[in-house]
């Protein structure tokens, strides 16, 4: 689903990722290099032009603090305890 502006589900997204990803002092080209994919695909997604692929969505998971929950749907707290 291509974002036509940065509002509505896919640019509340992108917020989201930015916030998440500025909040923890990372740059664009970090956190593309820690899920394996471009710089230019970061951009896309916290700019609203692009959805997370499922792929990307679990490397968040799995690799980051961030809570999926809030990033897709802005509920519960934006980070969660890892084991």
């Amino acid at each position: 689903m291509p974002a036509k502006n940065v509002s509505g589900i896919v640019g509340d997204l992108g917020l989201r990722l930015k916030t998440w990803r500025k909040q923890n002092k990372m740059k664009g080209f970090q956190l593309a290099e820690k899920l394996e994919i471009s710089q230019a695909s970061i951009s896309e997604i916290e700019n609203g032009k692009s959805l997370p692929s499922c792929k990307t969505l679990q490397k968040l998971c799995e690799l980051t603090n961030l809570n999926i929950i809030w990033l897709l749907v802005d509920e519960g707290p934006m980070e969660v305890l890892k084991d």
